[in-house]
């Protein structure tokens, strides 16, 4: 994503947004631990793509970081994201990128077998070759699909998913304000990261 978004700035004059899902992905799964309806739930974050932190995680106001804390302590929580809650416990935050990616991406969590056993789950959540073993079945899913809408044996319902894009061209539009999280050049939004490089921010 940060690579994609950086060669558009430097190549042409587009105005650029990178998008990714795991900022909505994650702050749902996070009203589901928390026990909370999400229209409640309200965060600021910041940080690069696939590694941006909720800086802050409120319900009316109120801090909801000690709770999530807590809740983190029961198995059927803490089984659920092992390897970002094991962050949190030590940072401080929760990050934004899926279960089996945050594993990927802190070298630590996949450095020995003893620590793949401990901290990776199955599936999503780190289980290791997951995508690879699971890409035939679901590439010949998704083309069986993609068959039953052309010969016309299903028909393609619209409908607006979590992702961002919708939204975007929706504010553009209609010149209605929306706040989204995206991936732009680091123009100071965040002045401990390079100005070269870039940021997932909310805007």
């Amino acid at each position: 994503m940060s690579l994609t978004v950086l060669t558009g700035v430097r190549a042409t004059r587009l105005s650029i947004v990178g998008l990714c899902h795991s900022v909505q992905g994650t702050s749902q799964r996070l009203a589901g631990y928390l026990d909370i309806p999400y229209e409640q739930l309200s965060w600021r974050l910041a940080g690069i793509n696939h590694q941006a932190w909720f800086l802050e995680l409120n319900r009316d106001g109120k801090d909801l970081y000690p709770l999530l804390k807590e809740r983190a302590k029961e198995s059927q929580i803490y089984e659920q994201d092992p390897v970002r809650f094991e962050m949190m416990r030590h940072l401080g935050y929760i990050q934004t990128e899926s279960r089996g990616h945050a594993s990927e991406y802190s070298a630590y969590f996949r450095k020995r077998p003893d620590l793949i056993q401990k901290y990776d789950r199955d599936g999503y959540r780190g289980e290791s070759e997951f995508y690879a073993n699971n890409w035939p079945d679901w590439r010949a899913a998704g083309d069986q699909k993609i068959q039953r809408y052309l010969s016309g044996a299903d028909t393609y319902q619209l409908e607006r998913s979590e992702e961002y894009a919708s939204i975007i061209v929706e504010a553009v539009e209609t010149y209605q304000p929306a706040v989204i999280y995206g991936n732009v050049l680091n123009t100071r939004l965040i002045d401990n990261l390079p100005e070269d490089g870039v940021v997932e921010v909310a805007f």
